[in-house]
C-alpha cells in the first residue's frame, strides 16, 4: 500500500512538475481565485445574517424606546392633570381635569403592557417603576383627587409633598 501511495505521489508530482511555468502560475492563480471566491461568499453570507439580526434589534429597540417614551409622556400627563385639577378653582372645573385621568392611565397601561411582554421587561427598574406607578396612582386617587375636588389647596399641597412627590421621584428614577 505504501508503495502504491508513493507511486501515486510521484505520478502527481511528475504530472505537475512536467507542466510549463505558465500552467503552474495559472494553476496557482486559479487556486487563489477559488479560495478568494469562497471567502467572499462566506463573508457575504455572514453580512446578510448580521444585517438581518441588526434589523431585528433596531425594530425591537425602536418599539421599546417608543413605548418607554409613551409611558413617560403619559406619566407626565397624569401628573399634570391632577395639578390642573388642584389649580382649577371650582369643583366643576376640577372634575373636567379629573375626568381625563382615566384615558391617560389607559394609554400608559397599553404601552406598559407592550413593554412587559418583551424580554426587556425583566429588568428590575421596570418592575420597580410599575410598583411605584401603582403606589402613586393610589395616592393620587385616594388623597390628591379628593383634595383637588374639594378645592383644598393646603391639603392638596401637603399630601402631594408628603406622599405624592417621593413616589414621583422614585418612579421617574426607575423609568
Amino acid at each position: 500500500m505504501n508503495s502504491s501511495r508513493g507511486q501515486d505521489s510521484t505520478v502527481a508530482r511528475h504530472w505537475f512538475g512536467d507542466r510549463g511555468v505558465r500552467t503552474k502560475v495559472l494553476t496557482a492563480v486559479g487556486v487563489l481565485a477559488l479560495v478568494s471566491l469562497l471567502a467572499i461568499a462566506w463573508a457575504v453570507r455572514a453580512l446578510l445574517v448580521a444585517s438581518s439580526d441588526i434589523r431585528d434589534l433596531a425594530s425591537l429597540q425602536a418599539g421599546w424606546t417608543t413605548d418607554v417614551s409613551l409611558v413617560h409622556q403619559e406619566e407626565l400627563k397624569a401628573r399634570m392633570l391632577i395639578a390642573e385639577a388642584a389649580a382649577a378653582g371650582s369643583k366643576q372645573a376640577a372634575q373636567g381635569w379629573v375626568d381625563q385621568i382615566a384615558g391617560t392611565d389607559a394609554d400608559l397601561q397599553t404601552a406598559a403592557d407592550r413593554i412587559s411582554a418583551q424580554d426587556l421587561a425583566a429588568h428590575n427598574e421596570w418592575a420597580d417603576f410599575l410598583t411605584d406607578w401603582q403606589a402613586w396612582r393610589s395616592v393620587r386617587d385616594s388623597e390628591l383627587v379628593p383634595a383637588a375636588l374639594a378645592n383644598d389647596q393646603g391639603l392638596y399641597q401637603q399630601r402631594r409633598a408628603a406622599d405624592g412627590q417621593p413616589l414621583i421621584d422614585k418612579l421617574v428614577a426607575d423609568l
